[in-house]
């Protein structure tokens, strides 16, 4: 259950949730217990059954050990009013992590809570909760996540976004090396400095190096990386391995728009025309939102334009067969045969 609180009605409203929860564990058997914990705030949201999950897991440690929290949601208790609201995920229904609330239940359990420098500029946010004493974690905890690059982190898109749009590749191309160099493991930005590379810069197979990583790290969750290393072996001439990467992005999701693009692109190369049509028609009933629509238009119309001109080229030479037997017998017309 999440249980959402609104100090000013004087009312406490229920709402029943499916799936592992977001904020936490059983820190009180009844729902009251978080409510009193949370009589400051104006709107608060707890979720009464991640809580309970997560008390069961800290039970299992025995003298030391730690949980690590990546996720997003307010970090300040002014801040809760823009995140009462509900996600879903396929069939589980969740909420943005209650920091504040958190925090404190956890100190009440007996954990030590590490939190990094300026966390509070980051989208997604840090906690780890330390049971018994290891000053080894903490040490690791101060060098790896109060590093300004992982600060920074969350930056990094928008950085290179508006140097591309600036005409600044090479600066573009600067971030993400020194960020790849801090975080190799970073699948999504493999994959768009791969991009950058193929259509930016040309270098296919430094793109194909880094685009292979992306796929070996995360093949399971993510369209984007297997386009894009669909997208650099089609590039390269190798349209056997391109469909290959296409087929695991559909795999991972068959709506993805971006992927029937690709197939509009591979079809058409191959002279198979009315596929190519088939899946651009397919894209772009799935482009919902028109993010990738003017590009699906525009190769719709390029195949179209193209069968075009090549039924008035065949059109073209029916006539002038016609016309070049026309005037082969004409000079016969009108003469009797001996």
């Amino acid at each position: 259950h999440a249980w959402r609180l609104r100090r000013r009605r004087g009312v406490v409203e229920s709402t029943a949730g499916h799936g592992a929860g977001r904020d936490g564990v059983r820190s009180a058997r009844s729902p009251q217990g978080h409510v009193r914990c949370c009589a400051e705030y104006d709107v608060a949201m707890i979720n009464v059954g991640g809580l309970r999950f997560l008390e069961e897991a800290l039970s299992l440690f025995k003298d030391v050990g730690f949980v690590l929290i990546n996720d997003y949601g307010p970090t300040t208790i002014s801040a809760f009013d823009l995140h009462t609201f509900i996600h879903r995920f396929g069939g589980t229904i969740t909420c943005a992590l209650n920091f504040p609330h958190l925090s404190q239940w956890l100190k009440q359990k007996g954990c030590t809570v590490l939190q990094p420098n300026a966390d509070e500029h980051r989208t997604i946010h840090t906690r780890v909760a330390v049971v018994g004493e290891s000053p080894q974690l903490q040490e690791a905890f101060e060098v790896w996540f109060n590093d300004s690059r992982y600060i920074n982190a969350d930056r990094v898109g928008a950085w290179i976004n508006s140097y591309i749009a600036g005409g600044q590749l090479s600066e573009a191309l600067d971030i993400f090396e020194r960020h790849l160099e801090w975080c190799p493991t970073d699948w999504h930005k493999l994959a768009e400095a791969a991009q950058l590379l193929m259509q930016q810069f040309g270098q296919l197979p430094q793109a194909l190096e880094l685009a292979r990583a992306a796929c070996q790290i995360n093949p399971w969750s993510s369209t984007f990386v297997w386009n894009v290393y669909g997208s650099v072996h089609y590039s390269l001439g190798d349209l056997e391995m391109a469909e290959q990467a296409w087929n695991k992005a559909l795999q991972v999701y068959p709506k993805d728009p971006s992927t029937w693009l690709n197939f509009g692109y591979l079809y058409a190369a191959r002279g198979q025309t009315q596929l190519a049509l088939e899946a651009l028609a397919r894209g772009l009933s799935y482009d919902r939102k028109g993010a990738i629509r003017s590009a699906l238009l525009q190769k719709q119309s390029e195949i179209l334009t193209g069968q075009f001109h090549q039924q008035t080229a065949v059109a073209d030479r029916l006539t002038r067969r016609h016309r070049t037997m026309a005037d082969a017998i004409r000079p016969l017309q009108g003469k009797t045969p001996k």
